[in-house]
């Protein structure tokens, strides 16, 4: 995560992904890049269900140590043609939204 205090605000402290503005953003970017080369591209949205039982059950650590993998984890699967950011976390879920073009 870059480290000055202009780009704090756009990123989520706990897994360093970028926030819902900044991913807005990056939609914007990409759908103005698609329609000038002639692409697609494509929004993946998924979600963690229930989250709040993990908090509630082993603690907001233990919670946040998950949001953490799955943020490494997502990153590595989805590589450099993509990015990934985390758009939201509500009392039962955390949603993670991936941004790509169509190969």
């Amino acid at each position: 995560m870059p480290g000055n205090t202009e780009n704090i605000e756009c990123f989520y402290p706990i897994t360093g992904l970028p926030n819902k503005p900044t991913l807005l953003d990056s939609i914007r970017d990409a759908l103005k890049a698609a329609r000038e080369k002639r692409h697609g591209v494509t929004l993946l949205t998924c979600g963690l269900d229930r989250f709040h039982l993990i908090n509630e059950t082993f603690g907001h650590q233990a919670g946040d140590e998950i949001l953490q993998e799955m943020a490494t984890l997502l990153l590595r699967v989805v590589g450099s043609e993509a990015s990934v950011s985390a758009s939201g976390v509500t009392i039962s879920r955390c949603w993670w939204s991936i941004p790509t073009r169509m190969l």
